[in-house]
């Protein structure tokens, strides 16, 4: 089992010594409350309720895969209880029961509690599903709710019945043992790909879903649940703690994906990463970056930095496998001319190609 002590401690370390850890956290923190229009919804591990978040209260995200078989979340009628007069009062709460969960978000309010803290933000009992007015807002609101987390947990597992690796009685997938003496046990242990400066979930299904991509550019600070290890990366440096023996090493961070300063590049470059990714419903495929195009807002100034065209393109490919987008970016700058991208999904594939047709 995971070894508690010691990812506190690494927490713990980057809380009092890295300045430059927490400095964008609370600048989202300070955005997050400052939007009155949001309604940010937090699990008490505690008492295993749905609440409204407490004003300035910290929490922690999880990000998961969420699978084929999505379960049915949040909905308005859950919170029949807590009406009064008709009307959802401030303190209404839904009462959830963790043994009806699946397992990985279980196991994250279990690893939450254990790290002393007391609030869990999970995107399907966070959001009312079957509100489209709250649900929309919420996914465009994904850079605030990531980015001011305290951490977020990244489950690595297919999808969100795996759970979390070391958490719960969950078992860690160990190599075979190799060997035994002196009551030691010897384990096989496969190269870490951290050490090479790789992501340490480089070939998991979670690195390939489309709405995980933003959720991990917005984290500041992960706790990276692999099958066999635990890692805790932030903007200094990425430390594992390994099974068995709870050994951990300290090495430099993996980078962000997106390095440049220029607003519009970094935009760029965000659409091409994405296309890499993968999406099981064609319908998410402007949710799954709306935080993003968010956030590139904000930074170029614009509220029109993607607008969707009226536009069906009759190329490529059958237009019943194709989704076919155009989108076109302002960047309300002086002089600064719009680029045209072509974005084009295929469902039978479920991969995503985006095409630069222009930048100006």
């Amino acid at each position: 089992m995971a070894d508690i002590s010691v990812l506190n401690g690494f927490w713990n370390e980057c809380r009092s010594s890295h300045p430059e850890c927490h400095s964008e956290t609370q600048q989202y923190f300070s955005s997050l409350y400052r939007d009155p229009a949001l309604l940010l919804r937090v699990i008490d591990v505690v008492t295993d309720r749905v609440i409204l978040a407490p004003l300035n209260c910290s929490y922690v995200a999880l990000s998961y895969v969420w699978g084929s078989n999505r379960s049915r979340g949040l909905q308005r009628d859950d919170f029949l209880e807590s009406l009064r007069d008709g009307v959802l009062s401030s303190d209404a709460y839904v009462q959830l029961n963790r043994s009806s969960l699946p397992l990985t978000i279980s196991d994250a309010m279990q690893f939450v509690k254990l790290m002393g803290l007391q609030y869990l933000w999970v995107d399907q009992l966070c959001i009312v599903q079957d509100d489209p007015e709250e649900l929309l807002y919420t996914i465009k609101a994904m850079n605030k709710i990531y980015g001011a987390s305290a951490f977020t947990i990244i489950a690595s597992g297919k999808d969100a019945g795996s759970g979390l690796p070391g958490v719960n009685n969950n078992p860690r997938h160990l190599d075979p043992i190799i060997g035994s003496a002196d009551n030691i046990t010897l384990f096989h242990a496969p190269p870490d790909p951290a050490t090479k400066g790789l992501h340490p979930l480089g070939t998991s299904t979670w690195m390939s879903r489309g709405w995980t991509y933003q959720e991990l550019y917005f984290s500041q600070k992960q706790f990276i649940f692999a099958a066999d290890r635990i890692y805790y990366n932030c903007r200094k440096r990425l430390k594992v703690e390994t099974s068995p023996g709870n050994r951990f090493s300290s090495m430099k961070r993996f980078s962000q994906p997106i390095t440049d300063s220029d607003p519009f590049k970094q935009y760029v470059a965000h659409i091409e990463d994405y296309s890499r990714r993968s999406l099981t419903y064609p319908d998410d495929i402007l949710n799954a970056f709306s935080g993003i195009m968010s956030d590139m807002s904000e930074k170029m100034a614009s509220n029109h930095i993607m607008v969707q065209e009226d536009e069906v393109s009759n190329g490529c490919l059958e237009a019943d496998y194709n989704v076919v987008q155009h989108f076109r970016a302002g960047l309300g700058q002086a002089g600064s001319g719009p680029s045209i991208i072509q974005l084009t999904f295929s469902p039978r594939s479920m991969v995503m190609n985006i095409t630069i047709i222009s930048v100006h």
